[in-house]
């Protein structure tokens, strides 16, 4: 597969024109027996707007013709040929399956592909960034220029005369314990407990700050490319009992603010891929689901599956847990590939360490007719060692933002796989042809496909492995 005009369209290893050079991107996917699957990009702002509105119409509209519309997410620190080279390997394999596996299907079968594309990068990578600032001692003066970009979104938000101070604290080549909170306190309200159920915490600010004091890990946590596969294929040694909690006796007496600035870009890109999909990818799916024909009944129209990776996971979760109940989509499957949100994400009410209320995400276990698979791997480093550091506000347990036994209660679904799910089953991974008979259950709601020998990295998600299981939802989907 490879890119089209502009580099928009996304098409098969054979190159297919675009349909028409008057539609927003639109390619084709070549399928076996010269058969064409359309495919889309939908491109959508920080905010959740839809930046190709006529991409989306005529998305719509086509899926009028479809018996399956693919519904596919990218996740954090993923560019334009990032995200395209993602699904073009993740779809070349689906296709590889579906040709050995299911050639004839049996029952009618006309799909449709489209790719969410969202604003998930401020990270520039390292390898392109314009050299450090120096002063004439040689030491560093002001922030590094690689990070500038992320100071300024961070920022964005800020009074001014937070914003002033907030570059004076960075410009520093370390902050003290209290400058540190001082950091915390000022960003909070715009990085903190936002569109939560839970009400602000003065104490808040405080745990974000002793964090980053106390872990000197974060470096790794956040560093540019950690989500995105980049770390070494050979599993390392998985914490053992640690970050259980904060200890205030152990916090280091100052902190690198490149660190802080890190973490705090996680944290951002993770409010986004929420609002992302809350905001816009819900109304395309509300859209899908009703059919071109914008029927009253809410699931007239094709079967629909869902698929995220990372962040995109937290895109799609968002998507269906949106609508209020009387609005609900409900989709035919979902899939989610390392998914970097809370382990907790599904648990029911008092399920959630240390809180009442139940996993944000809790109405998609309700909002999908086969049971939601989700894949997690202790050779995915980022998830299973290092999310919990990161993302621990109180607003991170069991993601009440809707916009093995884990180390933390922030831990991640995609390195511990779910907790506190009554309705929960874990599963090894398998290969083709061996089936996956529990993806038909009905006393199942959240399977955890446990891939510690078969993914083994974050980005290791384009698979034979992976296009197996979803190829096993499409073909019990009914």
């Amino acid at each position: 597969m490879g890119s089209g005009p502009r580099g928009l369209c996304f098409l098969s290893r054979r190159k297919v024109p675009a349909v028409s050079s008057q539609l927003d991107p639109r390619g084709f996917v070549q399928m076996e027996g010269g058969e064409k699957a359309p495919y889309f990009i939908v491109p959508f702002d920080e905010h959740g707007t839809c930046v190709g509105p006529r991409a989306q119409a005529e998305l719509v509209a086509q899926s009028a013709n479809a018996t399956d519309v693919y519904l596919f997410s990218h996740g954090w620190n993923n560019d334009w040929s990032g995200a395209m080279s993602l699904y073009r390997r993740f779809v070349d394999e689906f296709l590889e399956m579906r040709k050995k596996y299911w050639p004839e299907p049996d029952r009618p079968y006309k799909p449709l592909l489209a790719g969410i594309f969202w604003p998930s990068m401020v990270l520039v990578d390292e390898s392109d960034a314009p050299p450090r600032i120096a002063g004439g001692d040689g030491g560093p003066v002001g922030i590094d220029t690689e990070l500038i970009s992320e100071v300024l979104a961070l920022s964005a938000n800020l009074p001014e005369g937070d914003r002033e101070r907030f570059y004076e604290l960075l410009n520093q080549p370390s902050v003290n314990q209290d400058e540190t909170r001082e950091i915390a306190r000022i960003i909070y309200p715009w990085v903190g407990a936002v569109d939560t159920d839970l009400s602000e915490s003065e104490e808040e600010p405080d745990r974000l700050a002793e964090s980053w004091l106390q872990d000197d890990d974060i470096e790794a946590t956040t560093r540019v490319g950690g989500y995105v596969g980049q770390e070494s294929d050979e599993a390392r040694p998985q914490a053992a009992g640690g970050f259980l909690g904060l200890d205030p006796g152990r916090l280091l007496s100052s902190v690198n603010p490149r660190n802080i600035v890190r973490s705090l870009s996680v944290l951002m890109m993770k409010d986004r891929a929420g609002r992302v999909g809350a905001n816009g990818v819900a109304s395309l799916l509300s859209s899908l689901a009703r059919g071109p024909t914008n029927a009253a009944a809410v699931n007239a129209g094709p079967r629909i599956h869902l698929v995220g990776h990372s962040y995109g996971c937290k895109v799609v979760l968002s998507a269906l847990c949106a609508p209020d109940d009387e609005h609900a989509v409900v989709v035919d499957s979902v899939l989610l590939l390392q998914p970097a949100v809370s382990c907790y994400c599904f648990a029911e009410e008092n399920g959630v360490p240390g809180v009442r209320h139940p996993g944000g995400y809790l109405k998609a276990l309700e909002r999908s007719r086969l049971p939601i698979v989700c894949t997690f791997s202790n050779r995915d480093i980022p998830l299973s060692r290092l999310f919990h550091i990161a993302a621990r506000r109180q607003s991170d347990l069991g993601e009440v933002k809707i916009a093995g036994a884990p180390p933390s209660r922030y831990a991640a679904l995609g390195g511990y796989g779910p907790q506190g799910v009554a309705a929960s089953e874990t599963i090894n991974a398998t290969s083709a042809p061996q089936p996956y008979e529990a993806f038909s259950r009905k006393d199942v709601k959240v399977l955890g496909v446990k891939s510690h020998d078969l993914i083994r990295n974050h980005g290791d998600v384009s698979s034979s492995t992976t296009a197996w299981m979803l190829l096993e939802q499409v073909r019990r989907s009914q």
